[in-house]
């Protein structure tokens, strides 16, 4: 633009210059070079509207650039300022975290103590039990080897051990009762005895082959009752109804008048097996019961 200014003055200086001089043959010269700085001075002109409307939009767009700057400094601060308050409220949390780690650790490590005294404690408790067993496994063992010697010794020593609910040591003394008394009027006892011990623990298989060696081997005897009382109770256990019911039955039909019949009675009606009806007169031919102990 400057430029532009320079030449328009040296062209009005001409002109004027021009204007002084006397006529001439130049006139024509003269005539075209003011229609040519005409021309240059439209051509400025435009170049100036040119200029002054980049210059507006210019301004307009730095006005622009100067609104959106504002804007992304606003919003950079905002987010600086999120960021700090995120990495703020991230240090509160990781120092949370880290005093529960802390606070986790040091119950872990109370826990491994306490599991460690815990173990010892069971070590003691082992030792202590293994020292009963053998305590016991002699006491049962000087038993046996007296009872062996004595046989009553033998038969009071296991009914004894059977009601303090020591039921292996029960059946080893009466099973040693039998092996040193041979058959006598107590040796149903001990067979009623060592099925009732088999019971109590469980082996309900093993006690129904004693009642029915009771049966077999002492039909007349004074347990012959109870191991059939027993034998209807412990197949009943054993969820097998039809042979339960039909034992029981049995001791209605085979000891009427006994104490197990009483029983079998009661439970045959509880089951729906029968009609809750007095018991029949006695065969003058039914054995004598023993009470139960």
């Amino acid at each position: 633009m400057q430029r532009y200014g320079q030449l328009a003055f040296a062209i009005t200086l001409f002109l004027l210059v021009g204007a002084t001089l006397p006529s001439s043959n130049d006139k024509e010269l003269i005539i075209r070079l003011q229609g040519e700085i005409l021309v240059l001075q439209r051509q400025m002109r435009d170049l100036q509207e040119s200029f002054d409307k980049w210059q507006m939009k210019s301004e307009n767009s730095l006005d622009k650039l100067n609104s959106a700057s504002d804007v992304s400094s606003k919003s950079l601060l905002s987010i600086d300022d999120k960021l700090q308050r995120n990495q703020g409220a991230q240090s509160n949390t990781l120092a949370g975290v880290n005093n529960h780690l802390a606070k986790i650790s040091e119950q872990i490590s109370i826990n491994n103590q306490q599991v460690s005294q815990l173990n010892q404690q069971v070590g003691s408790l082992k030792q202590s039990l293994q020292e009963f067993q053998r305590k016991t496994q002699e006491r049962d063992g000087l038993e046996l080897r007296s009872a062996a010697h004595d046989p009553d010794l033998a038969l009071a020593l296991a009914y004894l051990k059977y009601k303090q609910g020591e039921y292996g040591t029960a059946i080893n003394l009466f099973r040693e009762y039998l092996k040193s008394s041979g058959q006598n009027e107590r040796s149903d006892d001990a067979v009623f005895w060592i099925a009732e011990s088999l019971a109590s623990q469980g082996k309900l298989a093993e006690a129904l082959n004693e009642y029915d060696n009771i049966l077999a081997r002492y039909p007349k005897g004074d347990r012959a009752a109870s191991a059939q009382l027993k034998k209807g109770l412990v197949l009943l256990r054993q969820e097998k109804r039809q042979d339960g019911v039909e034992a029981l039955k049995n001791v209605l039909s085979l000891y009427p008048n006994s104490q197990e019949a009483e029983m079998a009675r009661s439970e045959l009606t509880r089951l729906g097996e029968i009609e809750n009806t007095a018991p029949q007169s006695a065969p003058s031919s039914t054995p004598r019961q023993r009470p139960l102990r």
